[in-house]
């Protein structure tokens, strides 16, 4: 009995030994890519992990520093019906659980995503937490242009990447998220932006002007006037209506809704004041919520927002040591952040006509249940909502010494 009770343990060993080895047999699935077909449907693209990459491996053999993930297209009826497809030219088993990124063409998501968030949703392949992105052309030339420069697995770099933006609300940049606000009767939703860059810095757009500042150049990904190895970006933000994009925020814009929305962490900015000839350098700081009241009456929603926010000066000349100076910029500032969020709650209510702040939330307790909610119809309530957004600005220092 007791011999035979270490054959048993030693044929478990075993058994766990070869279920090891067996990831060198799976070809593992980092980034999915959805564009339109020309033959079918769907076009997608899937990048696989190199398992080989970085280090020496055993014996003296040498591998590859830095890995290089392969990319494999294919167009088919569907995402899924491609996968199938795809194990005609893989030798090894697709494994789907590491899937970093989906990333959707804009051309695709003007047509509409429903359909295939709700497959991604019901299929044990895809992860709640997969991020979900919209590309400026096509998905599959932003894949196979991504060539990270401090990473060195790719999956690693839409990890940190996308980490960055996928930890506002504001941004619904999780399939999760995503998939419940589209399948809402009304909702409007901010997904992240991707683009490959176009500019060169010997060769920069004519839109720019040499005065523009961190406020007024709304740029989107693959807008940055730069020069660097990878030449892909995150920035901004794609705006929907339900399924379907309907336009871009750019980087300002993108951070505004932020603040609103009290998803916001401190960042650095160039401002052109007071006479447009000079730049003064803030940091703003949001340290407390965004005050919000919301009221019914006669059947018309009414949407306060008071934004408290600080800052604190990298490089602002005399107006740093200057009271009644940082006073007058401080409320520069609030003019025209108001005006800012001004042009978008216009833009949210006549042009989106959808609600992807979620100010709906502030009225909501207004209604005893979900029913009455529903009969009050927020969807054709929302664009004629008075709906009122202003900042206090207050420079840090004098804040926390009062």
């Amino acid at each position: 009995m007791k011999k035979l009770s270490i054959m048993l343990v030693l044929i478990l060993l075993l058994g766990g030994c070869g279920y090891g080895k067996d990831v060198e047999n799976q070809a593992f699935v980092v980034a999915v890519g959805i564009d339109k077909g020309k033959s079918f449907p769907v076009k997608a693209t899937f990048v696989f992990a190199d398992p080989n990459g970085g280090g020496s491996g055993g014996g003296g053999e040498e591998k590859p520093s830095t890995p290089k993930p392969d990319t494999v297209t294919v167009e088919a009826p569907t995402v899924f019906s491609a996968l199938r497809k795809i194990d005609s030219i893989k030798s090894k088993t697709l494994n789907m659980s590491h899937i970093k990124i989906v990333v959707f063409s804009d051309e695709i998501a003007k047509e509409g995503i429903r359909d295939y968030l709700s497959g991604f949703a019901s299929s044990r392949d895809f992860r709640p937490n997969t991020y979900v992105c919209v590309s400026q052309g096509d998905a599959e030339k932003y894949l196979k242009k991504v060539k990270p420069s401090h990473e060195t697995f790719i999956e690693k770099y839409y990890d940190n990447i996308m980490s960055k933006v996928a930890h506002d609300k504001v941004n619904e940049a999780y399939l999760y998220y995503l998939y419940f606000n589209v399948m809402e009767d009304f909702s409007g939703s901010l997904v992240p932006l991707v683009g490959i860059n176009k500019n060169e810095i010997d060769k920069p757009s004519s839109d720019v002007s040499d005065m523009y500042d961190d406020f007024s150049y709304e740029a989107r990904a693959g807008e940055i006037v730069r020069d660097a190895q990878n030449p892909t970006e995150v920035l901004g933000c794609a705006v929907f209506r339900n399924d379907k994009m309907i336009d871009t925020l750019g980087s300002f814009k993108t951070d505004l809704a932020r603040i609103i929305c009290n998803e916001y962490y401190p960042r650095n900015y160039s401002i052109a004041y007071p006479t447009k000839k000079e730049f003064v350098t803030i940091r703003l700081i949001q340290k407390r919520s965004p005050v919000i009241d919301g009221t019914v009456k006669n059947g018309k929603a009414h949407i306060k927002v008071e934004v408290p926010l600080s800052i604190e000066y990298i490089d602002a000349g005399k107006i740093e040591n200057h009271k009644n100076k940082s006073a007058q910029f401080c409320a520069f500032l609030e003019k025209t952040l108001d005006r800012e969020a001004k042009e978008l709650i216009k833009d949210a209510q006549s042009s989106y006509r959808a609600d992807v702040l979620g100010l709906g939330e502030a009225v909501k307790h207004q209604f005893i249940d979900v029913s009455a909610w529903k009969k009050f119809d927020w969807e054709k309530k929302f664009s004629n909502a008075q709906i009122d957004v202003s900042f206090n600005v207050m420079y840090a220092d004098f804040e926390e010494a009062n």
